[in-house]
């Protein structure tokens, strides 16, 4: 779902963390189909897709094709809402990896409520008479 545009690469990013890793995130602008111009940054992209667009340290391509959930441009989530088409398995995987963290957040979450909350058994002190 959502509408189909070419977007313009204005920067790519690589970002290399202190132990080691990297990843790879682009900043990208379009016009929409009313004309007007929409602009998002630190979209994160696949070390395959990256291997394509980023040769000798330079931009092999110019622009890609995007899906976007047309709303109010300028918003914040924006970026949330934008899929590069060439690179939709990364992001597929990276949606589906965030399920998986969540629902065992989740879980470990439950089985702490419920260890926190068991009844403890009691001693009850004798009371003198």
């Amino acid at each position: 779902m959502g509408v189909q545009a070419e977007a313009t690469i204005e920067s790519a990013t690589r970002v290399k963390r202190r132990r080691g890793g990297t990843y790879y995130k682009l900043d990208l602008s379009w016009t929409d189909a009313s004309g007007l111009k929409r602009r998002v940054e630190e979209v994160s992209i696949s070390h395959a897709l990256a291997d394509k667009l980023i040769v000798d340290n330079r931009l092999a391509a110019d622009t890609l094709p995007i899906k976007y959930m047309p709303g109010e441009a300028g918003s914040p989530k924006e970026s949330e809402n934008v899929v590069v088409l060439d690179d939709t398995a990364y992001q597929e995987k990276t949606d589906r990896e965030i399920v998986y963290v969540g629902t065992g957040a989740g879980a470990l979450g439950l089985i702490g409520a419920a260890l926190f909350f068991l009844p403890r058994r009691r001693r009850h002190e004798a009371v003198a008479a």
